[in-house]
């Protein structure tokens, strides 16, 4: 697995550089706030996540989503099958009592030999889309 070099400086002065498990979730990430046809070299890439939360909530489908991701991350296909991957759609109810869409993904990783498992949460809510990744043993 590689590293993702980073643009600015770390706390250090040098240059910025993120690790592996860094990478894996930007890279996830990229995939899926990304649009179809905003990276040119790969004009393919891009579920736009956002669209969908703001547009179409309530026709997401949670398998057609699995398969929208592993025909973009083919390496995500054998934890697809496995059944290890998991996508929630689901509602986070604020403060004031207001339900708000929320998309968790749960992904099975290996990075070097440690297993981890990257969740996603994608929420549209009053700021707009707003989302945050933990990695759990």
């Amino acid at each position: 697995m590689a590293v993702d070099p980073g643009f600015g400086l770390n706390n250090f002065g040098a240059p910025k550089v993120y690790n592996e498990t860094e990478t894996v979730a930007r890279n996830v990430l990229m995939v899926l706030f990304g649009r179809p046809g905003s990276y040119p070299s790969l004009p393919h890439i891009g579920m736009d996540i956002p669209k969908l939360l703001l547009t179409s909530y309530d026709d997401l489908n949670e398998d057609a989503l699995k398969q929208e991701l592993v025909n973009q991350c083919n390496s995500f296909s054998s934890v697809v099958r496995s059944g290890e991957f998991d996508v929630i759609k689901t509602f986070n109810t604020d403060k004031d009592n207001v339900k708000r869409p929320l998309l968790l993904f749960k992904i099975p990783t290996q990075i070097k030999t440690k297993s981890r498992n990257l969740v996603i949460a994608i929420e549209s809510g009053a700021k707009g889309i707003t989302y945050n990744f933990v990695w759990i043993d």
